[in-house]
């Protein structure tokens, strides 16, 4: 089931249009350079986006030893902190919360990304006084594409069975689509990273033509099949060519993106001949782009140890597995 919903309300249009776009000439760290400083095409870089732990912390007795490490206490409740906060200037860096459902002393570590060295080092300290039971309880992996040739926001994930709401600007081009319900234990997430940042009023590089993301959001134990389930989002994510494909004529071009739009209409015709001809044309990605989804793949394949090494780094207890996709 599709929902499709309009992003944004007259008042907020207004304001975005009032919105001053803050461009960044600070050259962007990394490979994303030519020999001569242009800014390559088709880039794709891969990274946590959120990483959440769970354990005991005594944070009462420890409370001294966060505070030095630069934790703000909140929500102080009849003396116990429910909450800290770690900010770097105005910038809410993580927050640590207390899982009262849990038990007083289990708590949540809840960190953001554009994570600096010292951030880093003062989250891994803080996980070390987690004493008992720690483990990773959401991991958002974020997938961005910048400058890319297929971009203009027109992919889509084809998985089969899950719902998915949709959000349009006015123009009726698409914002953000979501697959999977808020509150699943996977959910995929596409959206134009460039339009949020310029709504936010956040720095942009200058070079930035085209920035969409897409986001893995895994909880629970998903969390430990981080690297297949970040293999079975990208396979589902294709750009629908149908349009232009000279080798589908006529009705079987008409119904193939019908069947795109509502793949559970395939029961729906009559043979059983037919059915198994539509499946066959879906499954060897006949009317698809598929570039943007290898481009991520390389990418994943090559970064695995490096994202696997970014959740040790936090606490050498987490337990992960060092895989290669298949």
């Amino acid at each position: 089931m599709t929902t499709i919903k309009k992003q944004n309300s007259v008042k907020n249009i207004h304001h975005q249009n009032k919105a001053k776009t803050n461009y960044s000439n600070k050259q962007v760290k990394g490979t994303l350079f030519g020999p001569y400083g242009e800014l390559k095409k088709n880039i794709c870089l891969v990274k946590w986006d959120r990483i959440t732990l769970s354990g005991t912390l005594l944070a009462e007795l420890n409370k001294s030893t966060l505070l030095k490490l630069g934790w703000k206490e909140k929500n102080n409740i009849d003396g116990y902190a429910q909450q800290f906060k770690l900010m770097r200037k105005r910038k809410e860096v993580a927050v640590l919360i207390r899982n009262e459902h849990s038990g007083r002393n289990s708590w949540r570590l809840d960190t953001s990304n554009h994570l600096t060295k010292s951030d880093k080092e003062k989250l891994t300290k803080t996980a070390q006084l987690m004493q008992d039971n720690i483990h990773i309880t959401r991991l958002d992996l974020a997938f961005d594409f910048i400058n890319c040739e297929y971009s203009g926001m027109k992919h889509k994930f084809y998985k089969s069975g899950t719902s998915q709401a949709l959000f349009l600007d006015r123009r009726g081009i698409l914002e953000t689509l979501y697959t999977g319900k808020q509150y699943s234990s996977i959910r995929y997430c596409y959206y134009n990273k460039l339009k949020e940042r310029k709504k936010a009023r956040a720095s942009i590089p200058k070079d930035y033509k085209t920035w969409e993301r897409i986001e893995l959001r895994l909880k629970g134990q998903k969390v430990n099949d981080w690297i297949t389930q970040a293999t079975k989002m990208l396979k589902c994510f294709k750009l629908p060519t149908i349009e232009t494909n000279s080798q589908l004529k006529g009705t079987t071009k008409l119904i193939l993106i019908r069947l795109i739009e509502h793949p559970k209409e395939i029961n729906e015709l009559k043979s059983k001949s037919s059915r198994s001809k539509y499946r066959k044309l879906i499954k060897k990605y006949n009317g698809f782009n598929i570039d943007l989804q290898e481009l991520a793949l390389n990418e994943l394949n090559k970064r695995i140890p490096e994202l696997n090494k970014e959740l040790l780094d936090f606490d050498s207890r987490l337990i992960t597995q060092l895989f290669s996709i298949d």
